[in-house]
């Protein structure tokens, strides 16, 4: 029995075949308990979401038992934060924070401990999510943002398990309020908004699992490319990378919302920003907002204290973010050179149309260079990619390419298509009325179940490594 449940285990991850089956069953079980109680409807989330996180661990007790205990020692905190003051406050909150950050950073090979096991940490999917949530509601505790505490609110916060694996990240606070209206202020024609994300997520997912074959191929061996073929990964791997984690994103909103709770939007067409600055704003949103309001304004100041003090901040809380990603000196790079471009984006608003066209052509191509630097961890091949991409360019062997690959031409095209007009298009669906959108949703829905059933190996969420 428990190996037909191992072979299974792989497709109960957000957007797979198995995952949308169980999500529907999930839903109308949601719905009826919501009916006959608001706490049987809670009880059913925190159950569902830890039966479906002990199966994604392969039903390995140590490492359940271990984020088990990291969830109770953080609801404890909460409580006693809540009631403490003076100096055992602040005390109670420096222990929250080092508690929930060690263990990322013996996984993330930050802090070596030879005396200490990591392997049932390595084994805690999620865990770089969750100690960002969890941090975010001991500081709201501390600075009594959180109206209201509930044990049973907290557990199902910490195991919802549209979000458990790569967000987005959702402050308590807004997350147990939607949790006790639930389906209470949603209407069939919201809900139905649940499919469509759900099936844009998993038609992004398929496509973008096509583009990094060659991208990848092209990033793991540089040598081996000329700069042409260099240019058209590059531009291929910042579409696989916008499809997968946003493509994750819908998947997980639209689950969250049938099941009763709306999760905020991560992207916002982020290839049309104008500066960096105004990428971030558009770019794993939910992240950006939790390392300014957390880092930048609340730990180290934000610019309370002049501009340069200001200037210093941003490059601290981005580098923050590279290092959040992994403890490879690429990540730093990567994370500190979009501290400058937001520094340099604050000098450089653009006004006009042209200055606005300027500025999106320079902020787009930085961008999908810079992830160049985030995808490859070696320095030397990072820097022999860039020297060939600068030096080997030739127009005749990129339009040779074009037409030798045009089914990946054409996969770039119809990608960057939806990467342009993802927010456009959403905003335009949220309008219409109830029928034509259920009936979008269900052709999307169906169109997602048709792709996973002629290709069930579709490889993991990026995010869901970090």
């Amino acid at each position: 029995m428990w190996e037909l449940i191992n072979d299974c285990l792989p497709h109960l991850r957000v957007g797979y075949f198995l995952y949308l089956l169980l999500l529907s069953a999930a839903f109308v079980l949601s719905y009826l308990f919501f009916v006959v109680s608001v706490r049987l409807y809670k009880l059913f989330q925190a159950l569902a979401g830890g039966a479906y996180y002990y199966l994604l661990l392969g039903g390995k007790l140590l490492p359940f038992a271990l984020f088990l205990g990291l969830v109770g020692v953080n609801l404890v905190l909460l409580y006693l934060i809540r009631y403490a003051g003076g100096f055992f406050k602040k005390l109670l909150l420096a222990l929250g924070v080092t508690l929930n950050f060690t263990p990322l950073l013996l996984t993330k090979e930050y802090v070596s401990c030879p005396w200490v096991d990591a392997t049932p940490l390595l084994q805690v999917v999620g865990l770089s999510y969750f100690v960002l949530n969890a941090v975010s509601a001991l500081v709201d505790a501390y600075d009594g943002r959180i109206a209201r505490l509930s044990a049973l609110d907290y557990l199902v916060y910490a195991l919802f398990f549209p979000k458990i694996l790569a967000g987005p990240l959702v402050r308590y606070g807004e997350f147990s309020a939607e949790l006790n209206r639930a389906y209470g202020d949603k209407s069939p024609s919201e809900l139905s908004l649940g499919p469509f994300l759900i099936g844009l997520g998993v038609i992004k997912k398929w496509l973008a699992d096509f583009v990094y074959q060659y991208a990848r191929a092209v990033f793991f061996n540089p040598a081996g490319f000329s700069g042409s073929e260099l240019l058209v990964a590059v531009y291929a791997y910042a579409l696989y990378i916008f499809l997968d984690f946003s493509g994750y994103t819908d998947a997980a909103r639209g689950s969250a919302l049938l099941l009763g709770v709306r999760l905020p939007e991560n992207f916002r067409s982020p290839y049309l920003a104008t500066n960096f600055r105004d990428f971030w704003r558009r770019w794993h949103i939910t992240l950006y907002a939790w390392i300014r309001d957390y880092v930048y304004i609340r730990l180290l100041g934000g610019s309370r204290k002049g501009r340069l003090r200001a200037y210093f901040n941003v490059l601290a809380a981005f580098t923050f973010s590279g290092v959040w990603h992994g403890n490879q000196i690429n990540y730093v790079v990567w994370g500190f050179l979009h501290g400058l471009g937001v520094i340099l984006s604050r000098a450089f608003e653009p006004k006009s149309r042209l200055l606005k066209l300027v500025g999106w052509a320079v902020t787009f191509n930085g961008v999908a260079l810079l992830w160049v630097v985030f995808a490859v961890t070696e320095l030397e091949t990072i820097k022999l990619f860039f020297y060939k991409l600068f030096t080997e360019l030739d127009g005749r062997v990129l339009y040779a390419f074009v037409l030798n690959k045009q089914e990946l031409v054409a996969a770039l095209a119809v990608g960057y298509a939806i990467a342009f007009l993802d927010a456009g298009v959403k905003e335009k669906v949220y309008g219409w009325p109830a029928l034509p959108r259920f009936a979008l949703g269900a052709l999307l829905y169906a169109s997602a179940v048709v792709l996973l059933n002629f290709r069930a190996t579709v490889s993991p969420f990026l995010y869901e490594g970090f």
